[in-house]
């Protein structure tokens, strides 16, 4: 994974670096670094079982296009995939700061997580909070958040808690986002 890359600590080690009998799976994907539309991906498996998943994908798919296969090869193979991953891991902090910042001054009862890094940040509301609701508004005010009871694995989930997503979203439009969000939240936001 890019977790050494897109994260601020040491990365885990994969599950298949343990693996002594070839039962993990490592799978893999180039969408959320290069490009959502290309298709490509990798497994990391035994012989046999590459063997039986290229079988069963030619009745999804005939032929991934040798072009674009050897396009990404050539690209991991000259570290240009390395340096783009350093590069969104040089952006994501930078927007990840300005949003911790941004809620601090224009939503400041409002707690962010200490994120180490990736591509969103948990925001939790104070008590009374509904997630739900503040979404509706802020999508009104054309801030998307997504609301954080759907991540929660028990019957009664807090509603105060939410994800922002920090993947797509330029430098310059995270601060009046929060301000809207903050008037979305019925808060009236303090001049920058």
């Amino acid at each position: 994974g890019y977790d050494s890359q897109l994260l601020d600590e040491a990365p885990q080690q994969a599950l298949k670096s343990l693996d002594r009998s070839g039962r993990v799976i490592y799978v893999g994907s180039m969408s959320k670094t290069l490009a959502p539309g290309l298709r490509l991906g990798y497994i990391v498996a035994s012989a046999g079982l590459i063997a039986e998943l290229r079988a069963l994908r030619r009745f999804m798919l005939r032929h991934p296009p040798a072009n674009n296969q050897r396009a990404v090869a050539l690209f991991l193979s000259l570290g240009h995939h390395e340096a783009l991953v350093r590069r969104l891991s040089a952006a994501f902090d930078e927007r990840r700061k300005r949003l911790v910042h941004a809620i601090s001054a224009f939503l400041p009862e409002w707690r962010s997580t200490d994120s180490a890094g990736g591509t969103s940040l948990w925001l939790e509301g104070p008590r009374g909070t509904d997630s739900r609701g503040l979404a509706e508004a802020a999508a009104s005010r054309s801030v998307i958040i997504e609301p954080g009871d759907r991540f929660f694995d028990r019957s009664e989930k807090p509603s105060r808690f939410m994800r922002l997503g920090i993947s797509s979203i330029s430098l310059q439009h995270i601060e009046p986002g929060i301000r809207e969000l903050a008037t979305a939240a019925g808060r009236r936001p303090a001049a920058a």
